[in-house]
């Protein structure tokens, strides 16, 4: 079974954020309850004035992400 298919066939899926002191760009990886990693998710289409704004300010929040 290729690991596209698996996150659909499995029951029960693992997401964890990937640890960062500073975090600009949201990742994620998705697992199955065995540890097998089946997909990553990235945050992806930040311009540089929001990555600006995530380093220097909490407006985060507020902003809206796209994975």
């Amino acid at each position: 079974m290729n690991n596209a298919a698996a996150v659909f066939n499995t029951s029960t899926l693992i997401v964890s954020q990937k640890a960062k002191l500073i975090e600009i760009n949201n990742q994620y990886t998705v697992s199955s309850d065995q540890g097998h990693v089946l997909a990553t998710v990235n945050q992806v289409g930040q311009s540089k004035a929001k990555k600006v704004l995530r380093l220097v300010s909490n407006l985060d929040q507020y902003m809206t992400h796209k994975l």
